[in-house]
């Protein structure tokens, strides 16, 4: 599937998909990713499924400047909602996709049906640190690799070429930028929290590092489902049917 429809934000075109009819959902992949990302997410009767590049991913622009990125990256799914005149829809996001969504739904509440957020959740300090650190291994190395051994001394080496692999052809310098950024949009306070009321489901690989994250959004949303995907990690779970069909059952209503 091409994304070859596209908007302005901020003067940065970004181009999504938009498939299906009925009750929307928007989908926001993880970091270095795209939309083919959900791939595994196929059409759902009775939604629409708008499924966005994310600036400095995919087909959008790719602007190398940290300043390019962080809450701009949130402002880009608001000026989604303008485009497409959507009034509300729910959101679904891994990794940083749940994190954007995360901060969306803190300050566009209104605009947001339900919430899944997969492989990330309620960030930390720590998780800022991190992604600080991935910013400056992929100005000095091109790699992954630094960053993901000292969250997870043990994962191995498959999980961490399967990490290296998604940079592909990507300029390290663009996912460095928005790496750089992040520190924005994660450590949220309790109160950010205040207006959010609407239904939240939180999916984990067992054996992801952000699983605790993910926990934590209980403390946070009153209407909360955890779901952990048995003997998942980060990069594995996503692909698991269990998340699609968690997803499926979660927004259906038939759990």
């Amino acid at each position: 599937m091409t994304v070859e429809k596209s908007f302005l934000s901020d003067d940065i075109t970004i181009r999504y998909s938009d498939t299906g009819a009925g009750t929307p959902i928007v989908l926001i992949h993880g970091f270095s990713a795209n939309h083919e990302m959900w791939s595994v997410f196929p059409d759902l009767e009775g939604f629409r499924l708008i499924k966005i590049d994310c600036r400095g991913h995919g087909a959008s622009d790719k602007p190398t400047n940290a300043s390019d990125y962080g809450m701009k990256m949130v402002e880009d799914v608001r000026c989604l909602f303008d485009e497409l005149q959507i009034s509300q829809a729910h959101l679904v996001g891994y990794s940083m996709g749940a994190e954007i969504s995360i901060q969306f739904t803190t300050l566009y509440p209104g605009l947001v049906l339900s919430l899944t957020a997969g492989g990330s959740g309620w960030s930390q300090n720590i998780d800022a640190g991190n992604y600080n650190m991935l910013s400056r291994s992929l100005i000095e190395t091109g790699s992954f690799e630094s960053v993901m051994r000292g969250m997870s001394p043990d994962m191995s080496d498959e999980a961490i070429a399967l990490a290296n692999s998604l940079i592909g052809g990507q300029d390290p310098v663009v996912l460095a930028a928005v790496a750089g950024a992040m520190h924005q949009i994660i450590c949220l306070s309790h109160d950010a929290f205040s207006n959010c009321h609407f239904p939240v489901l939180g999916i984990s690989g067992e054996l992801d590092p952000e699983r605790g994250n993910v926990e934590r959004l209980a403390e946070v949303f009153p209407d909360f489902t955890l779901r952990i995907i048995g003997e998942a990690d980060h990069m594995s779970a996503l692909s698991e049917p269990l998340f699609y069909e968690s997803v499926k059952k979660f927004l259906t209503g038939s759990e």
